[in-house]
């Protein structure tokens, strides 16, 4: 990470937490592009894995997949709404990173989950919003709290966690209009 010379959003919280360890002169080659690309990266890579590594999903996969006979498999649960979950942090930390209150895109977020709702089973609705109510879990949330806290300050790390939840249910029930013809 660029700790000098970049002028990007991280380089004060950076430098004030590497300098004394003395990596200031040896890392500060960077791009600022390269900089916040890597912190994106790194978002996605904690939302998909910390959701993954969440108990509850897990269990809800093989829950889903014993009471359907295995015609929706666990995969076919968490793959997508661990790839919505690291989405959802990405376009939380670019909300933070440009100095934005995650607020304002959750309302507008929530009335879309809410009209896709209305479009679905309710068996269906149920695992997808049981799903997304198991991202809030022991793994997720210290992870994302401490990222939003890190990159926005203040109660920002709320904010990151609901769009993180509210990306994994989009991506299930972006994954249900997909496969309406062969889940019902």
């Amino acid at each position: 990470l660029s700790l000098s010379h970049s002028g990007s959003l991280l380089d004060p919280w950076l430098v004030t937490l590497l300098a004394p360890a003395g990596v200031e002169g040896v890392v500060a080659r960077f791009d600022p592009w390269v900089e916040v690309v890597g912190v994106l990266v790194l978002a996605w890579v904690i939302g998909f894995g910390a959701t993954l590594a969440e108990p509850g999903l897990n269990i809800l996969g093989s829950t889903v997949e014993r009471l359907s006979h295995g015609v929706l498999r666990a995969r076919t649960l968490l793959y997508p709404v661990a790839f919505g979950a690291g989405c959802g942090s990405v376009a939380g930390v670019g909300i933070l990173l440009l100095g934005l209150d995650p607020v304002g895109f959750l309302l507008p977020l929530g009335l879309v989950l809410l009209l896709l709702t209305w479009v679905f089973p309710e068996g269906w609705i149920a695992m997808v919003w049981d799903s997304g109510g198991v991202i809030p879990g022991p793994v997720t949330v210290p992870l994302m709290l401490a990222l939003g806290t890190g990159l926005g300050g203040g109660t920002q790390g709320s904010g990151l966690l609901a769009l993180t939840a509210s990306g994994s249910i989009l991506a299930l029930l972006l994954v249900g209009l997909w496969g309406r013809g062969k889940i019902g």
